[in-house]
């Protein structure tokens, strides 16, 4: 079995593109929860890498498409939002599908030449995380957060072969939560 754990980055002081303190803390917080990872994957934007850094992680690759989202498709998403309301946008619009199954595609390609038990991480970006677990896998809605993914939240996809198998939650403790710091 192979594990890719997907992340959203931690906070930064809007506009900027750097991590806030407060956000350097978050993924201080974080990484000292988390494994060990075979490689680490990010946006190539600023506030993903130092994410990653800040979580104890050297980066082994930035992919731009980790980060890049059309301004339409996010638009459709309504995002922030729930995995129930985006899978509900994917079922009707075909070019969220399609992103859904680029960015699933993406993510398998970090783990599939590694050997099984290895781990992948990848840090990412609100709306884009939800769509590349939702053309990862068919989600058990008792399973989905009822929210949005808060900073430093995700899930790990557990892979056998070229199939995710298993969607395992991966959020942040209630008084650490934060979807938006607007």
């Amino acid at each position: 079995m192979k594990t890719v754990e997907v992340r959203r980055h931690t906070m930064r002081q809007k506009p900027n593109a750097h991590l806030s303190s407060e956000g350097i803390e978050l993924a201080n917080f974080a990484g000292a929860r988390m494994g060990n990872y075979d490689r680490v994957f990010t946006s190539s934007l600023p506030r993903s890498i130092e994410t990653a850094i800040a979580m104890g992680y050297e980066v082994t690759e930035c992919i731009e498409k980790l980060g890049s989202i059309p301004e339409e498709i996010l638009a459709k998403l309504n995002w922030p939002n729930t995995l129930q309301a985006i899978s509900q946008v994917i079922k009707t619009n075909y070019d969220c599908f399609q992103f859904a199954r680029q960015q699933a595609s993406i993510w398998f390609d970090c783990i599939k030449d590694l050997p099984d038990e290895s781990r992948v991480l990848i840090i990412s970006h609100g709306g884009i995380i939800e769509l590349g677990a939702l053309g990862s896998t068919e989600l058990d809605e008792h399973c989905a957060p009822r929210s949005a993914f808060g900073y430093c939240e995700g899930f790990c996809l557990e892979y056998r072969d070229a199939e995710c198998v298993n969607f395992d939650l991966q959020l942040m403790p209630e008084k650490r939560r934060l979807i938006s710091n607007k």
